[in-house]
């Protein structure tokens, strides 16, 4: 059969969350097709920070498929915690803004800050691949 067109997203009281489509591609036709969908949910910063003991969304397509996905507490508290480091790394920036001079600027290209690499320690919220 075909794809299921994932269409929506929505969590527990039914507040439709925003859908990100990600991919689609058609794994085997041998007997039958069969596609790998990749899509996830965007999930706000107060959406999260409102949901700190975890929540459940529920994926759904035009054809009528659904697939629950539940996120625990420990992956929001990863993801809040990875974007509250870059907040308090961007304050302590804009707090002491110090250019360095055009010489060490050449000789050192920019970092990125330490705290963005804890970012993709933790999954994505809400990413489903059914």
């Amino acid at each position: 059969g075909g794809p299921y067109l994932w269409n929506g997203v929505y969590d527990t009281t039914n507040a439709k969350l925003k859908l990100i489509p990600i991919s689609r591609n058609q794994i085997s036709c041998e007997q039958g097709c069969s596609f790998a969908d990749e899509f996830a949910a965007e999930l706000p910063e107060d959406y999260l920070r409102a949901h700190r003991d975890g929540f459940t969304v529920t994926f759904t397509s035009a054809n009528g498929k659904t697939l629950e996905v539940t996120v625990p507490p420990a992956f929001v508290t990863a993801q809040l915690d990875a974007v509250d480091a870059v907040k308090a790394v961007a304050a302590k920036a804009a707090a002491n803004p110090s250019a360095p001079s055009p010489a060490a600027a050449a000789e050192t290209p920019p970092s990125p800050p330490a705290a963005t690499t804890s970012a993709p320690e933790a999954p994505p919220p809400a990413a489903a691949k059914p």
